[in-house]
């Protein structure tokens, strides 16, 4: 079986590294995967996805064609006959039209979508197979659409990531204490999504009242500026390097080893447990809970993540922060618990096989037909743009539309991790 995969980004994130991991796994089982991303959004600084392909040894074909449907179609409808392609397999719940109306024009192939963000895009065809990562869409996707849809939990390779990968290596580099505790958080540092979660950690090593306890910050991205602002304030108000940035490592396993606790969302908390660390799972909005038997089975129907607020966040964060600092039995019992959890619920290879079965069940179910029924969701765009053109026409000159002003399209944010 042929599979073309496109990706919706070059950085580095965990859908992107979900998807080649997934790719190569998949391999043995009969898969061949041609994998492909925009050249446009290869980050202008620091690694990127490719450069954890190339160690991986996995080849992406970088298209210099724009990511508009009119441009990319046609490229990825190319790609697909070159390389006699079966089924195309689309990550990102928000760029999927290039793939339907360019190597899946009039339902020549089926396409599956995965959308491992937290919500399901309007743009998401309803009658092609649908993959999400998290539980709950599995509940209301299957409720509101005829197409079919599976879980595939964001995959850990449970071989590479373990508990006894070596450390040495980061902890040298960055001047850090052994004998000192580490919370460590890997993450986009992103205005979308990440950055609340970081700030308030950040904040809550001034509330912490552990002179012994070290935030290491391990990412980059759009609001890494202020964040390094903060840290330094935070510094310089305990007396102390308390916060450690470490900018974006495109394998930053040895950032998951030297870690006591770990807060983190999604992929990145399902890693800490692989790693077998204790894990404060963190909200979008300022939410915060330490993973255990008892908060297990919300946590992962959510994916490791919440839209839910606190009233003081960073005083509840840096609770959880200094219990798990302070007993070192609770945090091998949560290691030990959350390394086994991981085995049982993400490892790669099993994610790998489900995701083969997915496909070859879209083969053997695909209809030409599906693809005809998904067309209305072809036409909302126009009708936006058409009722958007209409209002602008008829607002009186020098009214300002405040409904768009100073806000991202929907469904904008890239929430894969």
């Amino acid at each position: 079986m042929n599979v073309l995969v496109t990706l919706n980004s070059l950085i580095l994130g965990g859908c992107q590294l979900n998807a080649i991991d997934l790719a190569a796994t998949a391999e043995p089982h009969g898969v061949r995967s041609v994998i492909v991303g925009y050249r446009s959004t290869i980050p202008p600084r620091g690694p990127s996805l490719l450069d954890a392909t190339d160690e991986r040894g996995i080849e992406v074909q970088v298209l210099d064609a724009s990511m508009a449907t009119n441009s990319a179609g046609p490229a990825l409808a190319r790609i697909a006959e070159e390389h006699d392609i079966d089924l195309v397999h689309a990550y990102g719940g928000w760029d999927l039209r290039p793939a339907f109306q360019g190597p899946c024009r009039w339902g020549r192939r089926p396409l599956v979508q995965t959308v491992y963000e937290m919500y399901v895009s309007a743009q998401t065809y309803p009658h092609q197979p649908l993959i999400v990562g998290t539980r709950y869409l599995l509940e209301e996707q299957r409720k509101a659409r005829p197409g079919p849809v599976d879980l595939i939990s964001p995959p850990v390779d449970l071989t590479t990531d373990t508990p006894t990968h070596d450390s040495t290596d980061f902890t040298t580099e960055f001047g850090l204490d052994s004998s000192r505790r580490h919370v460590v958080i890997v993450s986009r540092l992103d205005e979308s999504m990440k950055e609340l979660g970081v700030h308030h950690a950040i904040e809550a090593m001034a509330r912490l009242e552990r002179d012994n306890v070290d935030l290491i910050i391990v990412g980059s991205g759009d609001a890494e500026t202020r964040l390094r602002a903060l840290g330094a304030q935070v510094n310089e108000q305990v007396d102390r390097p308390a916060v450690t940035f470490c900018g974006a490592m495109h394998d930053p396993r040895s950032a998951y080893a030297a870690a006591d606790v770990v807060v983190g969302m999604g992929s990145s908390a399902a890693r800490a447990l692989a790693f077998a660390k204790p894990l404060i799972v963190c909200g979008e909005e300022g939410w915060y809970r330490t993973f255990t038997p008892d908060t297990a089975p919300l946590l992962f129907r959510n994916s490791f993540w919440s839209d839910r607020s606190e009233p003081d966040p960073v005083d509840h964060l840096a609770q959880q922060i200094r219990a798990l600092v302070d007993d070192a039995d609770a945090r091998e019992e949560l290691a030990d618990y959350g390394r086994e959890f991981a085995e049982q619920h993400f490892g790669l290879e099993l994610m790998a096989e489900r995701m083969v079965d997915v496909y070859a069940r879209a083969l053997d179910g695909h209809q030409r037909r599906s693809w005809y029924l998904d067309l209305p969701v072809e036409v909302r765009p126009g009708i936006s743009w058409l009722k958007r053109t209409w209002e602008e026409r008829r607002r009186p000159a020098g009214r300002e539309d405040r409904s768009s002003s100073g806000t991202a399209p929907a469904g904008a944010d890239d929430r894969c991790g």
